[in-house]
């Protein structure tokens, strides 16, 4: 009940706006590249931020670089719908925040999230990796940012829905779910509770994140909880 009165103060709230407005301009050191091709200062900073990130509380993994470059190849190369939108330092020299994924067919769900995952949309946008490391971290804009970028590229490439992952004791959670998203399956992945996160209609939240400002986000999130 309460993920159906999320939908609906969402649609209400952007109802004003378009997707093609964008009150909100994403700052240049957001960035977002698609088909698998990013420079390799990119590349390299991205290893040290998925191994910080995933060092941490809740998950306590030891990632080796090789590792990460793996699954950044494996996720990403070769595919043309992939994407990596990250966040930069001011300098552009450091990857503070990150997000990256596909779009693909709900066939391809089970290869990439190696379970099924019920979802009605033909087409999806398949988020990977969604994390921002300590000190990037404070206020909505990084996460404003990041899901703008990629939220557009689907909305452009025609995709309505988006599911992503994580662990419920994730701060991602409760903020994902007051922002349209709603637990669509469980597992058990290495001692870990795994939940995917499907926000079926991504167009109010695309609207939020290119035209409400921050107070308006922070107040709504207030009475949404």
């Amino acid at each position: 009940m309460k993920a159906i009165l999320v939908k609906i103060v969402l649609w209400l709230v952007t109802l004003p706006y378009s997707v093609n407005q964008e009150k909100i301009a994403t700052p240049p050191n957001y960035k977002i590249f698609v088909g698998g091709v990013f420079p390799k200062t990119i590349e390299d900073s991205l290893v040290k931020a998925y191994q910080e990130v995933f060092g941490e509380d809740p998950w306590n993994e030891k990632w080796s670089e090789g590792d990460v470059r793996k699954k950044i190849k494996k996720d990403l190369a070769g595919d043309q719908n992939s994407f990596l939108a990250v966040f930069l330092n001011q300098a552009e020299t450091e990857v503070l925040g990150f997000s990256w994924g596909s779009i693909i067919f709900k066939n391809e769900i089970l290869s990439r999230a190696n379970t099924k995952i019920p979802v009605s949309s033909s087409r999806i946008i398949y988020c990977d990796e969604f994390a921002i490391v300590k000190k990037g971290r404070g206020g909505i804009e990084p996460v404003r940012n990041l899901l703008k970028m990629f939220l557009e590229y689907g909305d452009k490439g025609g995709v309505k829905s988006t599911i992503f992952w994580s662990t419920p004791s994730s701060k991602i959670v409760p903020l994902a779910k007051m922002m349209g998203y709603r637990i669509c399956h469980r597992v058990k992945k290495s001692d870990k509770d795994i939940v995917f996160l499907l926000n079926d209609n991504i167009k109010p939240l695309l609207k939020l994140t290119k035209n409400i400002p921050q107070r308006r986000i922070v107040e709504l999130m207030r009475k949404l909880k």
